[in-house]
Parts: C-alpha cells; sequence; structure tokens
C-alpha cells in the first residue's frame, strides 16, 4: 500500500511537471484577468497559471522576453519561469514596467514624474531619457534589439530613440503639441514605423544611433500613408485604417508609395494585427459607431498582391479583436462574457477572464 501511494505521487508530480511543456503546443498569451491578477494562459485554454496572488497590484505592464515573463509588484522585478510555474525577484525599479528588451537585459519605465528611464533587469545602469509624458501614455517602449522608441513632450510633442547598450538617443521634434508616435518595427530591422504630428504613417532607418548618427534619419523619414494610429506589418506590407478601409502599402514603395484597399467596413479605432499571414481586424455590419455592431474578421494576407482577390471572412460575430498570436492560429477577442482566446481556423473560443479585462493589455509570447 506504502509503495502504490509512493508511485501515485510520482505519477502526479510528473503530470503536473508535464502541463506547461503540453501547453508549449499552444501559444501562450499573459494578461490581467478582471481581479487584477497575472495569468498565463495557452490559446486554446489547455493550460492556465495565476502568476500573481491576490492582493498584489501590478506596477505596469507584463512584459514577454526571449526567455520569459517580466513582471513587477510595486517596486520589484519579477521574471516569471512558464515551464517551472514559478516567479523570482531579479531586481527594483523606481517606476512602472513599460516594456523588457528582447534579450530580457534592460528595462524601460516610466516614474511617477512622467520621466522615464531605462536600466538593466537586475536594476543597475540606471538613467534618465529626454522626454516626459502623461502617465501610462500609450505607444512608448517599443523594442527592436537594443533600441526602445517612445514619445513625450519636451516643449513640442517629441519622438525618442534610445540604444540601450550605447546610451545614445535621437529625437524628432514635431513642432507642435499633436503627439508623434512610434508605432511598430519592422520586424529583425532598425527601421522604424511612426506617425508623425500631421497624421502620416513614416519609415526611418535608425540603425546609425549606437554610433552616432551624423545626419537625424527621423528628419528624412518616408512617407507611407496618411493614415489612423492602428497600424500591423508583416515586414513587407504596412496594413493600415484609412476611414473604414484597411490599406496595404509596400514598406519598400520608395518616393511612389500608393496603398491599396484590400477590405472595407473597418470599425474605428480597433487594432489591426498580423502574424503567419493572417489579418485580424474588426469590422462592422450596418452601423460603425454602434459598439455592439461587431465582428471579428480575418484575411489571408496572399491576396494583397492582387487586391481585387481579397475576400475578408467572417470568424466570430459580436466580438472584437486583439493581438493575434505569432505562428497566427489565434486571437485574443473581447466578447460580451469577457476575454476570450479565439481559434481563427475553427471559431471555437477559449475563456480568459470575465468582463473587466483589457483587451489591449493582453500580450502573445513571441
Amino acid at each position: 500500500m506504502k509503495h502504490g501511494r509512493v508511485l501515485l505521487l510520482v505519477v502526479f508530480c510528473l503530470l503536473v511537471i508535464a502541463l506547461p511543456a503540453a501547453a508549449q503546443n499552444s501559444p501562450l498569451v499573459a494578461f490581467v484577468n478582471s481581479s487584477g491578477q497575472l495569468i498565463v494562459s495557452s490559446g486554446d485554454g489547455s493550460y492556465r497559471w495565476i502568476v500573481t496572488n491576490p492582493g498584489e497590484t501590478l506596477a505596469g505592464d507584463p512584459a514577454w522576453t526571449n526567455t520569459g515573463l517580466l513582471f513587477a509588484v510595486g517596486s520589484s522585478l519579477r521574471a516569471a519561469n512558464v515551464s517551472q510555474q514559478s516567479a523570482s525577484e531579479v531586481g527594483q525599479a523606481a517606476g512602472s514596467l513599460m516594456s523588457v528588451s528582447p534579450n530580457g537585459k534592460f528595462v524601460f519605465y516610466q516614474a511617477q514624474d512622467g520621466s522615464y528611464h531605462l536600466q538593466g533587469q537586475d536594476g543597475s545602469g540606471a538613467f534618465a531619457l529626454p522626454i516626459t509624458n502623461d502617465l501610462n501614455a500609450r505607444y512608448s517602449g517599443l523594442w527592436s534589439g537594443t533600441l526602445v522608441a517612445y514619445w513625450g513632450y519636451s516643449g513640442n510633442s517629441t519622438l525618442a530613440v534610445t540604444d540601450a547598450a550605447a546610451q545614445q538617443t535621437v529625437t524628432l521634434d514635431s513642432g507642435r503639441s499633436a503627439p508623434i508616435t512610434p508605432l511598430a518595427w519592422r520586424p529583425k530591422t532598425t527601421q522604424l514605423i511612426f506617425r508623425d504630428a500631421t497624421g502620416s504613417i513614416r519609415l526611418a532607418d535608425v540603425g546609425c544611433v549606437a554610433n552616432g548618427c551624423a545626419s537625424n534619419p527621423l528628419d528624412s523619414a518616408t512617407t507611407l500613408a496618411a493614415a489612423d494610429t492602428d497600424v500591423a506589418t508583416d515586414g513587407t506590407w504596412l496594413y493600415y485604417r484609412t476611414d473604414t478601409n484597411i490599406n496595404a502599402v509596400n514598406l519598400d514603395c520608395g518616393a511612389n508609395c500608393t496603398g491599396a484597399v484590400i477590405a472595407g467596413n473597418a470599425a474605428p479605432q480597433t487594432a489591426l494585427s498580423a502574424a503567419g499571414k493572417t489579418l485580424v481586424y474588426t469590422a462592422y455590419q450596418q452601423n460603425p459607431n454602434d459598439p455592439a455592431d461587431r465582428v471579428v474578421m480575418t484575411l489571408n494576407l496572399d491576396c494583397v498582391s492582387n487586391p481585387s482577390s481579397c475576400a475578408p471572412q467572417t470568424v466570430l460575430p459580436s466580438a472584437v479583436a486583439g493581438a493575434i498570436s505569432a505562428d497566427g492560429r489565434y486571437a485574443v477577442v473581447q466578447l460580451s462574457s469577457g476575454l476570450n482566446s479565439l481559434d481563427l481556423s475553427s471559431g471555437s473560443t477559449a475563456y480568459l477572464s470575465d468582463p473587466g479585462a483589457a483587451l489591449a493589455d493582453a500580450h502573445w509570447q513571441p
């Protein structure tokens, strides 16, 4: 009987250890549930880990790195090991965590006075950045390698890119108070996509920042399109919304940038997200201004070189789309019942949180 109990205990422990490994067959998403707790779940719902304890308040956003998940509770920076379901303190930060470099070495955070700072993950090497912003302003802390893009104010609205390793910065003063915001990096490059203060989407290569730029690359950025702030890219094309149309423009268009319409009836103030040759977005059927008139759509991006062949597909009615997983298989969606993960091929959903969880704060593991 004693040996049987020991064997049962061993089998149980092996199953517990194996669950996270099995979950790796489905991408992982980190989000804050309606109770304020940090959760990691698999896209198919088979794996779920409640990372923080009741009463622990996150300071800023959780951030995936190449090695795991970093988050802050108060001033405590913690690294979460998903495979072992464990978290431990790795350093301190005097503010809200905004983002972390892909290699996990550098932390971008905002102090209570609105100032931005960079430091090592262990808290070493902290230095202040040249601009400030409203607390928790969107579009700041976008990383490509050791380059981080952010925006704020230094008199006028200002865009900045800092190389965290070299501690070198280049800025662009908009000359006005209208926001000038980074939107995305062209994947695996030093090319930044940003929206200037006139509403134009532009592209600039800022690879010179680490060694000091002879001239300001942000000043000579290529103008791609006039668009809303919600954009997506697959590295070849920029996808953007103008009024209720979704358009595509090639990122290498140079001086002859002309976008083509690839989808219509796009709902205002909703996200676009692209991965694995799939674009996911939110459309409306009758009234673009009715928040109840929403449907999640997908588009196979193989059609973009021949826009007239593009045929968006309805995946889920009465829902709003958020981010798509890196493999293009799942998307986070908001339903009246709360936050869910949506299988884009089958249309099935998996529960993530009751109503109250923020759609924009759900982040897939890269």
